[in-house]
């Protein structure tokens, strides 16, 4: 007993001697400062649900940067304003106001915020079709375009079809023509060879060379050196008298020549163009009833052939219409009385 009193008495001196001490449940000194400590393990515990409303998001909430104005025309949208003014473009969208313009149909979209006009990605306004204008429909009747179809083929000393049976019409430009010409003529080139199964017009146009048909632009002093007794279309002004254009056989009855006014210009200048390939093509009249034909006899800016003369090229350049038939065998073959 008294031995085991000895033996704990010398362990304390000796633990108070050397300055050591035991902390049991505290960090114990690691190397390079670092501190090790002893977690004492714990009963798992199920976490409690997040609630919904403090779930921070993960995808970018969309943010409204503007009006979106889609043009009928072009079938593009240009987006206007920025972000900072998003919350006032929203708040105030049901204060844009339509503005109807009755000349094409379609209404402008303002916006009732000027900062949003000002950052425009194509021009500053764009149009879109509104919704309570509609197009305005013409219906024709198949006696409306066959009555048409005469006036235009058959002029006051045009007593049967003149049409090219050929596959491929090559055609020229000669003289004093523009870079507008050439354009002109293969815009309505595309046109017509989109309209006839049969025969189709170059797209080549040629310049200064010999062709089927060839188109010479002078000016109207050379054209009234013309010998007008050998043309086959005369085309003037009935007031003035002033030539707008002029067609002749070749010498030779294979080739055409259309003599056209230089100095006309732009949409006359265009029309009575195109007024001259059509004669080529054997629309000799014309007529009073379509103010936006291209055949009206008083039209000087119509370029274009609306929906009534393409299905007039439709029935010329079909396969029922033959060269050389009288008005009887059109009517005829027509099914007209």
């Amino acid at each position: 007993m008294k031995f085991q009193w000895v033996a704990c008495a010398l362990i304390v001196l000796f633990i108070s001697i050397s300055g050591c001490t035991i902390n049991i449940g505290q960090p114990a000194p690691a190397g390079n400062g670092a501190v090790v400590t002893s977690q004492v393990p714990t009963p798992l515990q199920t976490a409690a649900p997040l609630e919904p409303s403090i779930i921070p998001p993960t995808t970018p909430i969309p943010t409204v940067i503007g009006t979106t104005n889609t043009t009928s025309t072009s079938q593009n949208s240009s987006v206007q304003g920025d972000q900072s003014s998003a919350s006032a473009s929203a708040s105030s969208s049901s204060d844009s106001t339509a503005t109807t313009d009755s000349g094409n149909q379609n209404a402008s979209i303002s916006s009732p915020n000027p900062a949003n006009d000002s950052a425009t990605s194509e021009g500053e306004n764009s149009s879109i079709q509104s919704d309570d204008q509609s197009p305005v429909i013409a219906y024709i009747t198949t006696n409306d375009i066959n009555r048409h179809f005469l006036d235009v083929t058959f002029g006051s000393a045009t007593t049967h079809i003149e049409k090219w049976n050929i596959n491929l019409i090559p055609i020229s430009l000669n003289g004093k023509f523009l870079e507008d010409d050439e354009k002109t003529l293969g815009t309505f080139i595309n046109s017509f060879n989109l309209l006839s199964p049969t025969s189709q017009i170059s797209v080549n146009i040629k310049e200064n060379l010999p062709a089927r048909f060839n188109f010479n632009f002078i000016p109207l002093e050379g054209m009234k050196q013309l010998d007008l007794k050998s043309a086959k279309t005369v085309y003037r002004d009935s007031d003035t008298g002033e030539l707008y254009y002029v067609t002749m056989l070749v010498h030779d009855g294979k080739d055409m020549n259309a003599y056209i006014n230089a100095d006309l210009t732009g949409d006359k200048r265009a029309h009575y163009t195109n007024r001259a390939l059509l004669s080529l093509l054997g629309f000799l009249g014309s007529t009073s009833e379509y103010p936006d034909s291209i055949f009206y006899i008083n039209g000087q800016n119509n370029t274009i052939l609306t929906p009534i003369d393409k299905e007039v090229v439709k029935i010329m350049y079909g396969q029922t219409i033959k060269y050389y038939m009288t008005v009887d065998d059109v009517k005829r073959v027509l099914v007209m009385k």
